[in-house]
């Protein structure tokens, strides 16, 4: 299969804030992907998780209602292994070793849990919440028991939150590839801690996302008809790419599998992470991942997720469909005995 080169399209907009979130990651040895099951899809609620074991080509059913005590919304991996499950109303943790689901922690107050997000270099759960006036950003850093609020100053939202190993936040915002990561907040006397550790003083109660948008991608129009604004729906990546969900902003519909070079986060002249200055810096950063845009395949896709090595990517299609790429290679359809019942 050749890949088609595709022209993307810079825009600026005012956006409210929508519900979507992941809703499907793989396990930690990459023997098993986990697919939350669509409520709508299933109004029975037969399972809360669908469990695909690649090495048997079959799938079976997880049913953790009555622990959760409601549909789970989207999910991520730990460090440990774990699928971090998010409610409404709660966090939860579900060992697929042991069949056994904790809580972690309920929703912050007077929100409810919309993103999930895991940045494995500074152990956060990184959470985005539905509030009274839009979205609001929360992490949970590892041994704590509160949230601590993330301050975004600019960006309209933030839509599947992906991290990669050094804590490099990807996240889709209006239908745009935005990068970025989450920083300590200090207080004004203190240096900035950009770094990405582990490690959480108690003194920290607060932190900041700190991001740039890296690929206006996203479409609009207007016309006297139905809408073709497009842009993403859902993203993950690779060792190399950023593979996106490039289909209907607000509707349902036509779509397609789209990837880009996966941009190497912006340093600066100290070597710390930031957001890049000057015009011909900024124009050439972004000039260089839109002309790396191609279709990797025609068909609407969702699900997205990838393997924590970035070996595997994962996404499904209407009708129940699987489809793997592996090593950045051709789309794969996967035979998975019992998915479009399930699905």
């Amino acid at each position: 299969m050749k890949l088609k080169p595709i022209l993307a399209f810079a825009v600026l907009s005012n956006l409210t804030f929508a519900l979507f979130g992941a809703e499907a990651t793989f396990s930690k040895d990459n023997k098993h992907i986990y697919l939350v099951q669509e409520e709508q899809a299933r109004p029975s609620g037969a399972c809360s998780l669908i469990d695909i074991n690649l090495e048997q080509n079959s799938c079976k059913g997880i049913d953790l209602r009555k622990t959760l005590g409601g549909p789970v919304r989207n999910i991520t991996l730990s460090n440990a292994g774990f699928v971090l499950c998010a409610t409404k109303a709660a966090v939860w943790a579900y060992d697929p070793l042991k069949d056994h689901c904790v809580k972690v922690i309920d929703a912050p107050k007077k929100t409810e849990l919309v993103e999930l997000g895991y940045d494995p270099a500074q152990e956060i759960i990184v959470a985005g919440c539905k509030g009274a006036h839009g979205q609001e950003l929360y992490c949970l850093p590892k041994n704590r028991d509160q949230w601590i609020p993330i301050y975004n100053r600019r960006c309209p939202s933030v839509r599947h939150p992906t991290f990669g190993d050094d804590g490099t936040l990807y996240f889709e915002s209006g239908g745009d590839l935005w990068i970025g990561f989450v920083e300590k907040q200090t207080d004004a006397d203190s240096p900035k801690n950009h770094a990405a550790s582990a490690e959480w003083p108690k003194s920290i109660t607060g932190s900041n996302l700190v991001a740039y948008r890296a690929a206006p991608v996203a479409f609009l129009e207007t016309q006297n008809t139905s809408p073709d604004s497009t842009g993403l729906n859902g993203l993950t990546f690779s060792k190399h790419f950023v593979y996106g969900d490039y289909s209907r902003l607000g509707g349902s519909g036509w779509g397609e599998l789209i990837r880009c070079k996966r941009p190497a986060p912006f340093k600066t002249e100290t070597g710390e992470p930031g957001i890049p200055t000057g015009s011909t810096t900024k124009v050439d950063l972004t000039v260089q991942i839109l002309q790396s845009v191609e279709v990797v395949s025609d068909n609407v896709c969702f699900d997205l997720c990838a393997s924590r090595d970035g070996s595997l990517i994962f996404c499904m299609s209407p009708g129940g469909k699987a489809t793997l790429i592996k090593d950045e290679g051709k789309p794969e359809e996967l035979a998975i005995k019992g998915l479009e019942d399930l699905f």
